[in-house]
């Protein structure tokens, strides 16, 4: 990832359950679902006041997209790593969840050979 190679220390990774496709097709976040917070998406598919995340998603059909949150860390001042009070994960922990990602889609490997996409064997 351009993450990895600038430096960047991955620190978490978790799943994503508040991303939905809209009925019209468009994304939206839950966190875009609060009477005090809404987006043009969510309004321009049928939001009514007093309306929840879960009973609005319902109401309009909106599809749940499941996904990964991940977490990185860039130290300006890189002799503050060592303050680090998390943990810190191995890039290979991204695959190895199912959180790899390539241009905006899913990136897995072929469940029989084990070989990703546009990856050489040998």
């Amino acid at each position: 990832t351009i993450y990895r190679a600038v430096g960047f220390v991955l620190t978490g990774i978790k799943r994503n359950d508040r991303l939905y496709r809209m009925p019209d097709g468009r994304i939206a976040h839950g966190i875009n679902m609060t009477d005090t917070n809404l987006s043009r998406v969510v309004i321009e598919n049928g939001w009514r006041p007093g309306d929840t995340e879960k009973t609005f998603v319902q109401r309009i059909g909106a599809e749940p997209i499941p996904g990964f949150q991940l977490r990185y860390i860039y130290f300006l001042d890189p002799s503050y790593r060592g303050r680090l009070t998390v943990p810190e994960l191995p890039y290979s922990e991204i695959e190895r969840v199912g959180a790899r990602m390539y241009r905006g889609k899913r990136y897995c490997a072929d469940e029989e050979t084990g070989v990703s996409p546009g990856v050489q064997p040998g």
